[in-house]
């Protein structure tokens, strides 16, 4: 048993290292010669406790059977996209390295991200469910882990918030797939605001941003989610309860923190997944994640309209309900979440799937 599990795991670091490497071929990227998008004036200052906006974009791994989408192509109008909406937060799946290492030079002026070296723990915890500590040896499991974290990467406005914790890698490391594409990762990072929220930038003296950095008690914390979701329903269901336990043990310990989980669910609200991640089934009583709700309003929904997610770079929703989803805390408010259907002059789209995006309203504290 023990001979096979690791033939596995071999396996799977040579797949994962074979992988890196063609994406780094593939997407020839030469960063010497690119230059920086130009900073739009939505992206001037963030909205300094305020609603919160969030995105979650599924980006394509870079593939060189993409014909005219290829990442090249594409890849200056994805970011010209997420700065014209300038999200706070942004959920970003299908990261290769390569594009991870252009969309942070990209978006470094403005936004952190996570995961980083030096930041949180990346790798498998020591328990299921738990933030574990950074230190520890490094396992097999960890280095498959450590090698497909980028494809979950978090990218957060640097001017709004600052990383206290957070933890990425595999969501189920003791169920691992022989197929390395076919495990579930996830990225968790708690952010705290820089400033109350209660507060206005405006009617903000000297004095009192040196007390922000003391108050800390004052300032609101975020746990937020972002993961990709497998095909596969009961693995995905099996997954979906394990980032419910992650949920969970981070609100234990930073209390008082609220939750946006966000990504590629791969399915949608008629399905188990569903129910499992917004915590209505029996199986989730007690959990401690909390109840979470969909910032979709399907109400809104005309007959046979399609929301679908995927499009295949056509512009065409495939599917008619959404599974690139936004959920967040039960007792926050939040704006319909949209489909973002850009695409430039030349028809072309940023992505294979629409992007979705919402405002979230976090009131003062009493």
């Amino acid at each position: 048993m023990r001979a096979g599990f690791s033939r596995v795991l071999t396996l799977l670091i040579v797949a994962g290292a074979l992988v890196v490497l063609g994406f780094w071929l593939f997407s020839g990227e030469r960063r010497s010669e690119e230059k920086q998008v130009e900073m739009p004036t939505s992206m001037s200052a963030a909205r300094l406790g305020g609603d919160v906006r969030a995105m979650t974009v599924n980006v394509r791994m870079a593939s060189p059977n993409d014909g005219m989408n290829i990442w090249q192509n594409r890849r200056e109008f994805l970011v010209k996209t997420l700065l014209k909406y300038g999200p706070d937060l942004i959920g970003c799946q299908e990261v290769t390295p390569a594009q991870g290492a252009y969309l942070v030079k990209e978006l470094g002026k403005w936004y952190d991200y996570y995961p980083r070296a030096g930041v949180g723990k990346e790798g498998e915890g020591s328990e299921r469910g738990s933030l574990a500590e950074t230190e520890g040896s490094k396992n097999l499991t960890e280095t498959v882990t450590l090698t497909f974290a980028s494809l979950n990467t978090l990218f957060f406005r640097a001017d709004r918030f600052e990383i206290v914790d957070g933890e990425a890698g595999l969501v189920l490391p003791g169920e691992l797939q022989r197929n390395p594409t076919e495990n579930t990762f996830y990225t968790l990072a708690v952010l705290r605001e820089r400033q109350p929220i209660s507060s206005s930038p405006t009617d903000m003296t000297e004095s009192s941003h040196r007390q922000i950095q003391t108050d800390t008690d004052k300032r609101q914390e975020w746990i937020v989610v972002n993961t990709h979701l497998r095909h596969d329903e009961a693995f995905a269901e099996k997954c979906a309860a394990g980032i419910r336990e992650k949920i969970a043990a981070a609100r234990t310990k930073y209390p008082g923190a609220q939750v946006v989980l966000m990504g590629d669910m791969n399915h949608n609200m008629n399905s188990k997944v569903y129910a499992r991640l917004v915590g209505k089934t029996a199986a989730d009583g007690g959990d401690g994640a909390g109840v979470l709700s969909d910032c979709f309003d399907y109400t809104q929904r005309r007959p046979k309209e399609a929301w679908g997610n995927w499009h295949a770079f056509t512009g065409v929703s495939r599917t008619a309900l959404p599974s690139d989803l936004i959920f967040t805390s039960s007792d926050l408010k939040s704006k319909p979440a949209e489909l973002i259907r850009d695409k430039d002059a030349n028809g072309r789209y940023p992505s294979d799937h629409f992007f979705v995006m919402t405002e979230i309203e976090l009131l003062p504290r009493p």
